[in-house]
């Protein structure tokens, strides 16, 4: 029934190049056959452009199982991940003006898995990125044209190989 509803809808995912996200894309590219895009908002970083991250993604071995399963699955992943540039931490997330009404036009289901992980950032840092960037995604999402689903997933407090009792450090 998941699968049913997510065909041929269109994805735009915050965070995509992190470790929870690159996860959920390769499981929504693997697992709905007749998946539609999938927006990646993506920033430039140390000189690399939001495409060459992407290709750097695409490269990864979170893909092996796809790659293994799909013929010319390098086609399908060129065909179905598209970079939008841009930065959680910056209002409109940063995107251009025809980003921007892509994205409304176009996206179903948003999902929200951008946000700085270190305990230690400066306050004004960690509030940018993790609440006011979620506040920005919020004001497009209702924007949006075909709007269906808004999804915030964190890997905030995920442990999953120690047991008992685990600090905060």
């Amino acid at each position: 029934m998941i699968v049913e509803n997510l065909t041929k809808k269109n994805f735009f995912i915050t965070g995509a190049t992190g470790f929870l996200a690159k996860i959920v894309v390769e499981k929504l590219l693997r697992s709905i056959p007749d998946i539609g895009k999938i927006y990646l908002l993506i920033r430039t970083k140390r000189n690399q452009t939001p495409q060459d991250r992407l290709n750097k993604l695409m490269s990864s071995r979170v893909f092996n199982r796809l790659r293994s399963e799909k013929k010319r699955c390098g086609e399908f992943l060129s065909t179905h991940l598209i970079a939008i540039a841009g930065d959680v931490g910056e209002e409109r997330l940063g995107m251009s003006d025809e980003d921007l009404e892509l994205i409304q036009n176009e996206v179903n289901v948003f999902i929200h898995s951008a946000a700085t992980i270190e305990f230690n950032e400066p306050l004004n840092v960690a509030l940018k990125l993790n609440v006011l960037g979620t506040l920005n995604l919020f004001k497009i999402a209702k924007k949006a044209k075909n709007l269906e689903a808004f999804t915030h997933i964190s890997t905030a407090y995920t442990n999953c190989i120690k047991k008992g009792r685990i600090d905060e450090k």
